[in-house]
This record gives structure tokens, sequence and C-alpha cells, in this order.
């Protein structure tokens, strides 16, 4: 499997190592899951929820999607990006 694909996939299955860590290393795993999410939290419901009694934000199953979607698009935009620069610099060096 191509690199840049693998990087795509360790981006889009992070939640899920993120969440276990919560219940391994405690207060360090909640803060590496949050920081996950922070960007988006301006998105608010029904993407995600704020219980009173936590009191930080959590994603829910729609701000789960809407994450993967979002850092899909920013990743492969950069991604398209970078080689469409590379390709015109290639052929600025040739000719």
């Amino acid at each position: 499997m191509k690199k840049y694909i693998k990087l795509w996939l360790i981006i889009i299955l992070l939640p899920i190592p993120l969440w276990l860590s919560m219940f391994i290393l405690g207060l360090i795993g909640v803060v590496l899951y949050r920081y996950y999410y922070f960007p988006l939290w301006f998105l608010r419901e029904p993407f995600f929820i704020y219980p009173n009694d936590i009191g930080i934000y959590y994603p829910s199953l729609y701000g789960n999607i809407i994450t993967i979607i979002i850092y899909s698009l920013i990743y492969w935009g950069i991604f398209f990006m970078l080689k469409k620069i590379k390709h015109l610099i290639t052929n600025k060096i040739e000719k």
C-alpha cells in the first residue's frame, strides 16, 4: 500500500486508539482524544454534545462522521495541491 494511503488511514482511524487510551492512560488519554476533535467543536449540536455533568464536548455519531469527512477533504486537498505544485515545478525544470 502506498505511503499516502497509509497516512490517510492513520488519520481516519486515529480516534480508535485515542478512545482506548482514555481507559489506559486516564487523563492524558482524555486530553489526546479531545484535541483530535477540538478544531470542529464550533459545529456544536448535533455533531458534538455538551452534557452539563461532564463539562466537555464529545462527538456523537454524526460528529465522528463529519470529522472523518472534513479531515479526509483537508488531507486529500493538500495532497493533490502538493502533487500539482510538484508537477508544475518538474515541468519548469525540464523546459
